[in-house]
This record gives structure tokens, sequence and C-alpha cells, in this order.
């Protein structure tokens, strides 16, 4: 099974700096990211949490401190980067294929890896049948807070009803290019079934990332294209691809809500979605991440390997309470990026 990359929404308050994204933009979330059927079994449930001040400092149990309680039942399953996203993640993801045991539940977080203002990881939970997900509530990269909210879907991977939460979290600011420790913390393991309360007491890992791989992979290309389209000034202002993602920057003077298609020089496209859109002075910036699962005739693989990418922006317009509907689009030959 590939492409694990449904786009959903989880926004959560972190308990040491809460700051929140309006409604409509959880909505905005919720609805852009539309999760496709899995082909192994159609049981996948979007997540979509509200933000909750927290009572007081989380003080999660770490996996160093539970070494007694790790169980060995998810070690067999191997489902990870290398199959959602490209073999290629094999080289540069950080690989972590610890498991650890929360009674009735097993977690197991396999790879993450980290890229300007984003952290992706892939948790595989086992609830003995149950539809679970696994709520983040801190992330902490060098002691430091940095947890601002999280997009990505679950889904079913196998006969045995093994659940992977596969999630792209929005960080506050860009990570360090050099090596960091990074600290996930889980507030718990919840029901997927519409119920609120947590199956499972809080959990988390603490592990090193080396980024200097994935960065000397990189090919990034300052654009700074502008074009206009339904009154709005747009300007492309970065493409970067890696092995294993890809994003764009653009701002506008209008809080519009902008995706874009790459297409290549074989046809194939590449379907950007708007992460996240903040105001900065007069202008609002938008950060789109490349999403191989829905609207992608490509992979990641095919865009590296892309010579042309003909890039098109298609305009939703202002949120209308997380409802998407084209506005406009510019031609597929606005801007041309030649690697």
């Amino acid at each position: 099974m590939r492409h694990l990359y449904d786009k959903m929404n989880e926004l959560k308050m972190d308990d040491v700096a809460m700051e929140t994204m309006e409604s409509r933009e959880v909505n905005h979330y919720f609805e852009t990211f539309q999760q496709k059927n899995n082909p192994v079994k159609k049981k996948k449930a979007p997540v979509l949490a509200v933000a909750v001040a927290a009572a007081a400092i989380l003080t999660p149990t770490l996996n160093h401190d539970i070494q007694a309680n790790i169980v060995r039942a998810l070690d067999n399953v191997s489902y990870s980067f290398k199959d959602i996203i490209t073999p290629e993640a094999e080289k540069y993801a950080t690989h972590i294929n610890e498991t650890i045991n929360l009674g009735n539940t097993d977690v197991k977080l396999t790879d993450v890896y980290v890229s300007d203002k984003s952290l992706v990881y892939n948790l595989l939970i086992d609830g003995k049948g149950k539809d679970l997900h696994a709520d983040l509530s801190s992330v902490k990269i060098n002691g430091k807070e940095t947890y601002e909210g999280s997009s990505g879907g679950s889904g079913v991977i196998n006969k045995d009803d093994i659940i992977s939460d596969n999630m792209v979290v929005h960080l506050r600011e860009s990570v360090p290019k050099e090596k960091m420790e990074v600290e996930l913390t889980f507030s718990g393991v919840r029901s997927m079934s519409g119920k609120d309360e947590t199956e499972t007491k809080s959990f988390g890992y603490k592990f090193e990332v080396n980024p200097n791989e994935l960065n000397k992979a990189m090919f990034v290309k300052d654009i700074h294209h502008s074009l206009n389209l339904n009154g709005g000034k747009i300007n492309i202002n970065k493409i970067k691809i890696s092995p294993i993602h890809s994003n764009i920057t653009l701002d506008s003077n209008l809080d519009h809500r902008y995706n874009i298609n790459l297409y290549d020089e074989h046809g194939k496209i590449y379907a950007f979605d708007a992460l996240k859109t903040e105001k900065d002075n007069s202008k609002y910036v938008s950060s789109l991440f490349f999403n191989q699962d829905v609207g992608s005739t490509g992979t990641i693989d095919d865009m590296n390997k892309a010579q042309i990418l003909k890039l098109e922006i298609i305009d939703t317009g202002i949120d209308k309470n997380g409802a998407v509907k084209e506005e406009g689009k510019s031609n597929k030959e606005e801007i041309i990026i030649k690697k």
C-alpha cells in the first residue's frame, strides 16, 4: 500500500503557549484534505479536534522511562514512509521503530522527518480492533515548545486492523539545519467513533534527528514571479523539492485560499494544498504542501525526475465555513520552472 497523505486537520492548544487558529481555518483544513478510500479496508474517519486549554503542564511518560513496558506486538509490522511516500525514505527519514504498550493498546512510532516549519511522522496503532487516533499535544525541539497544529489522516493498513496515523505537524519556527533533539508528546489515544474520552494515558518519544542528508538533497529555486488573478496580486516565492517531500510558498494581497498544480513534461500532475495561511502586515502568506495521494497523478519520485514544471494556481476564494469552490485559475504556462 502507498500514499496515505489524505489531508485532514487536527488542531490542539499546547500547554505552554496557547495559540489557536481561527475556526474557519480548522474548517478549511477539514474540507480541503478529503480522505481517499483505503485499498485494504474501507475504514477511515476524519480527524478534527477543537482547541481546549490545558489546565496544567503535561508530564508525559517518555519512552526512556518505560522500557519495561515495551512489547513486540507491532514489531513485525514494517509499514512506514518507504510504503507511504517512497523507498527513498529509507535514506532520508529518521527511523525510530519503537513500540510502547498502553494497556489494551500498542503504539509504534516508525519514522520522522523535519524540514522548514514542518515535522512529519508515522505512528502505528494496534487497538485490538478499535478505530483509534493518537492526539499529539506537544513538540519540543532542543527543549523549546514549537507545536502549532497538525494535518493528516488515519487509515487501516492490514487485515489485523493496524492503524497508521500519518501527520504533518505545523511548527512555529523553522527547524535547525544541524542535529537536533526532538520530543513528541501525545495526550493519549482516543476513539474515532464519536466518543471524546481518552482511551489511554499520555505517552511520548524522545530522539535525535539529523537533517543533513535531506538538506543536501534538496532542490531549492527562488521564483519571485507575480501574476494577477480575480483581482488579487499573487507572488510565487519559492519551491523546494526533496526526495521525500515538496512545498511552495506564496503571498497575496487578498485573504483567499489558493491551491497549486504542477505539470511536468509528461503531463503528470502534482497537487499542492495550502496547509496554513498567515497574515503578515498587509499580505497573506501561504505554505503549500505536496499532496501525493489526492489530486496528483505523479509521485514525489516522478517530480524529482521532471526537468520542466508548469505551474497553475487555483483560487478558491474567501473561506466559506470550510466550503471549497473554485473561483478561477491561471494558465498552466503562467510560470515554468526549469530544474
